[in-house]
């Protein structure tokens, strides 16, 4: 039933209009939620949709939110799900909420839309600061802004040097609402909101939040500062974010967390701590307090890596999509399908998002004598509703003769490995596993480990050729200059190849060193910088830093604002149990801080706040 205080006429006969609109055949679809309109914001409400249809085929259904004025924008592409749940955390208003059903089968659609009212948390002239269900987050809420400011919120202790969100621009309107994380368990911290507004600085009168305690049912990792820090440490970035995930054996197993320097946790992804654990892997953060996530659908027993998200602060997703999905339509281009997403994900500058996934063809008499099964990597840029609009297929462009370098091969269930649908073994080609943008000439480059190559696409924002432009590597298109002392210069197995600083032509990466341990058996992980020559096709080795472990997978690399660098060794096996560490090394190659936590991590991030990378 609806209300028609609740919106205006025009809202109405769209409203009518598209409920009454007939399906193509016998589909049909309504849509429920609960609790029921209007509940405030930070709620959550479980969205139902129930369909019928006398036709049979596999029903999918995806979900849209618009606001009036505002074009619907999609939160879930079609998956086989009818219930959706929402947690709005951004403003009060009217909202409504669609899902459109279709019938995979007969290509039948209907579609159902409700309207859904969400009311302010503030009632008076006053911030109010409601506990969310992590008990290191709150949702801080302040009455709305004027129109051309921005506002964001402070949050310290007495003895803590403080941290801030982000800024977000003013509504007059509405009220202005902040996830606030990275705050230590069981702390009492003092929350301010300031407004900028033509150069000029306001702030709030100060509330209080006090966090909750770590979950007893969790077991979180443990971390201890092996080195440092000292006077040259980079303060700036006094957070770190570890990728924790399950490594596949004891002890290897860990959620991802944020800590400050002490190792102390400030912030964990509270879906993986659940105790209908989800498995997951997190890429990369992105500026505002959101991350990018590759997860398992734990209702689909063939499910590995299905599912990819955009998530806040709270864990919960803001758009996703699905491996079914972005096959269906890159079929409908005339690519192949995937099979899991995987190893990387990152956002563009027009804001559209890059994903590494896998893909599989049978090749005869290339990999080995017969038909072999291969693995190889698709690149997928997502628009803003997670529409593919462009794809670039390995198989199409690189040599299909060349083997992995220590001729890995994967079965199914086996750890870092996709799901094989064509061979019950197949060979771990390419095993891609980071993207990097290159502002200057806007082409990607893409680290194969296990090819110990790290390769520049011609990717044009979407216009270029595809080409392989160069191979970075042992037997690749480079030479270093001047010649190297050391036996094995190269990396191998690399991890997270990206430029150390954007529109400039160094290349930071973790060198996992797999094929220099099997000559070299006391050989560590490395960390190292390329300057890279395009034109003469030469690099020099500024830095080959020995990281003073072996770590057999994973890693990261990242330049710090003051110029040292960072780098996680993510899985070390000589410590009992695994063990990662995140290490600061100075420009000559010095280690200068070391933080080891027990678990694996597969990439780490040193960060001002969880909101600004």
């Amino acid at each position: 039933m609806i209300n028609p205080v609740m919106i205006n006429n025009r809202a109405l006969w769209f409203l009518t209009c598209t409920l009454s609109m007939p399906a193509y055949g016998s589909l049909s679809v309504t849509l429920n939620p609960s609790p029921a309109s209007p509940q405030p914001v930070g709620s959550t409400i479980q969205w139902t949709a129930t369909a019928t249809d006398s036709q049979a085929g596999t029903l999918l259904y995806q979900w849209q939110i618009s606001q009036p004025g505002k074009p619907f924008y999609v939160v879930r592409d079609y998956y086989n799900s009818n219930v959706f749940s929402w947690t709005p955390t951004e403003s009060e208003g009217f909202y409504w909420v669609q899902v459109t059903v279709q019938n995979q089968t007969t290509s039948e659609v209907s579609s159902a839309v409700v309207p859904f009212t969400l009311t302010s948390l503030v009632t008076g002239s006053t911030p109010v600061v409601t506990a969310t269900a992590h008990p290191l987050v709150a949702l801080y809420s302040a009455p709305g802004c004027p129109s051309g400011g921005y506002m964001r919120v402070i949050f310290e202790t007495s003895s803590e040097p403080n941290q801030a969100t982000s800024w977000k621009a003013c509504t007059p309107n509405r009220s202005m609402n902040f996830l606030v994380a990275g705050m230590r368990a069981g702390t009492t911290y003092s929350l301010v909101g300031q407004t900028v507004l033509s150069g000029a600085y306001t702030k709030s009168s100060s509330v209080s939040f006090t966090t909750g305690p770590l979950p007893s049912s969790t077991t979180f990792p443990s971390s201890t500062v092996t080195v440092g820090p000292d006077s040259h440490t980079a303060v700036q970035e006094p957070v770190i974010l570890q990728m924790g995930f399950d490594a596949g054996f004891p002890g290897g197993q860990t959620l991802p967390i944020a800590t400050d320097l002490a190792g102390t946790v400030l912030w964990y992804y509270a879906p993986f701590a659940a105790p209908a654990q989800i498995a997951a892997t997190m890429y990369r953060p992105l500026t505002g307090g959101y991350f990018l996530v590759a997860a398992n659908d734990p209702t689909n027993a063939l499910d590995s890596l299905q599912i990819f998200r955009e998530i806040d602060l709270l864990g919960n997703p803001v758009r996703e999509t699905n491996v079914p999905r972005v096959s269906q339509q890159l079929v409908a281009m005339g690519q192949g399908p995937i099979t899991q997403f995987n190893h990387d994900a990152i956002q563009l500058p027009n804001g559209h998002l890059m994903l590494i996934a896998s893909n599989e063809e049978l090749l005869t008499n290339v990999q080995g004598p017969g038909t072999v099964d291969v693995i190889g990597n698709v690149l997928v840029e997502l628009d803003a509703n997670l529409q593919v609009v462009w794809a670039w297929n390995a198989f199409n462009y690189l040599d299909t003769s060349r083997k992995a370098t220590l001729n890995e091969t994967c079965y199914n269930g086996q750890l870092g490995c996709p799901p094989l649908l064509l061979a019950s073994i197949a060979n771990d080609w390419l095993h891609g596993n980071s993207l990097s943008y290159d502002t200057i000439d806007e082409n990607i480059i893409f680290s194969l480990r296990s090819q110990d190559w790290v390769i520049k696409i011609d990717y044009k924002n979407g216009a270029g050729s595809g080409d392989v432009l160069w191979r970075l590597g042992l037997d690749g298109n480079f030479t270093i200059t001047p010649p190297p002392t050391d036996p094995y210069p190269w990396f191998s197995h690399q991890h997270d190849a990206e430029y150390a600083v954007p529109g400039e032509n160094f290349i930071s990466l973790f060198d996992d060193g797999n094929v220099r341990k099997t000559l070299y058996p006391d050989a560590d992980s490395r960390g190292q910088l390329y300057k890279v020559n395009e034109t003469a096709f030469t690099v020099t080795q500024p830095m080959n830093a020995d990281l003073g472990t072996y770590s057999m997978a994973l890693g990261s690399a990242q330049a710090l604002k003051n110029g040292n660098f960072a780098f996680g060794s993510g899985l070390i096996m000589t410590t009992s149990p695994v063990s990662n560490q995140s290490v600061e090394v100075l420009p000559n190659g010095t280690i200068d801080y070391v933080l080891a936590t027990t678990g694996a991590s597969y990439r780490d991030f040193r960060m001002y706040s969880l909101y600004e990378k």
